[in-house]
């Protein structure tokens, strides 16, 4: 580790990706409260609730799975690139921004809130730079290496890395 560098916490930019998504999230449903008719999605409750439990069933695993790697990791203070990683480089992101808020905006059946997933997305990749800034200084080309090769939220990566070796 490079000695200059100040260690991140363990939970990097969440906590405010996580405060930023919560208050718009909050705005969107006062909103949807104004004009509840014209916000809801016409979905049978079945279809809700099957595709819901699938992504809760994906995310869920997939959280606690990244959450143990990643603690882990930051004890040993070492870049993990395996397991859920080697999937893609923010499993813990990746499980709520695609699987656990979908799950739950899908339950609520709002047009509004479909918009969700997409202002984390994009607040996450204004703020992820905090924390690759940090890995690059830490590990260094092993980092850069790994980021070039790993998605940044899809799980991926190595399904495209085999399909460009063939």
């Amino acid at each position: 580790m490079a000695s200059d560098v100040v260690k991140l916490s363990r939970w990097g930019v969440g906590p405010v990706l996580a405060v930023l998504t919560l208050g718009y999230t909050a705005a969107l449903l006062l909103i949807s409260r104004l004009l509840p008719i014209a916000m809801r999605i016409p979905i049978q409750d079945r279809v809700v609730l099957w595709i819901s439990l699938v992504l809760i069933a994906i995310g869920i695993p997939f959280l606690i799975v990244s959450l143990f790697a990643l603690h882990r990791a930051y004890t040993a203070s070492k870049l993990i690139t395996t397991g859920v990683f080697s999937l893609c480089r923010n499993p813990i992101y990746s499980s709520w921004n695609l699987f656990l808020v979908p799950a739950i905006v899908i339950l609520l059946r709002n047009w509004l809130c479909l918009t969700i997933p997409f202002f984390m997305y994009g607040l996450l990749r204004a703020l992820i730079r905090k924390e690759e800034e940090y890995l690059t200084a830490t590990f260094g080309e092993e980092y850069k290496k790994y980021k070039k090769n790993v998605f940044f939220i899809l799980p991926l990566s190595p399904l495209f890395r085999r399909a460009g070796k063939q």
